[in-house]
């Protein structure tokens, strides 16, 4: 169920052939940055949600090159707090929108990522977890 939930994530740009086994607990990493001005308002051109996949393939030699882990790079178009300690962050380009929902619990931002790609493909509850301030510009 994990790997056909990233397989539609990267059906955007990819033919799921292309794609090799994906481990649920390491498989996949989840990076970012968002940041907010003075005013509280989102930062868009300088925040992004990152994930890199790293299949069964990565490491590999195909035709003299060795082959990297999948890349998705989505501008955040959107952030806000929802209550309290409650986010919502939605990244989206060209290829479908990504939504980040969760909570900071002690300096960890935890929560559930769904995606829709223009192609109909979508995919939804996939749990995540990221340090707080590894994500977020955080002010000391």
């Amino acid at each position: 169920e994990f790997n056909h939930a990233i397989r539609s994530l990267l059906s955007a740009t990819l033919d799921s052939n292309d794609i090799g086994q994906v481990n649920p607990f390491d498989g996949v990493r989840l990076m970012g940055y968002i940041e907010f001005d003075d005013r509280g308002q989102l930062i868009s051109g300088r925040s992004f949600i990152r994930i890199e996949v790293h299949d069964s393939f990565v490491g590999q030699v195909q035709d003299g090159h060795r082959i990297e882990p999948i890349v998705i790079q989505v501008p955040v178009t959107a952030a806000r707090f929802v209550s309290g300690y409650q986010f919502e962050v939605r990244a989206e380009d060209q290829h479908g929108w990504i939504l980040l929902q969760g909570i900071d619990q002690y300096g960890r931002f935890v929560g559930q990522l769904s995606f829709r790609n223009t192609n109909g493909r979508w995919g939804e509850g996939l749990s995540f977890e990221i340090e707080t301030c590894g994500f977020f510009r955080c002010h000391k």
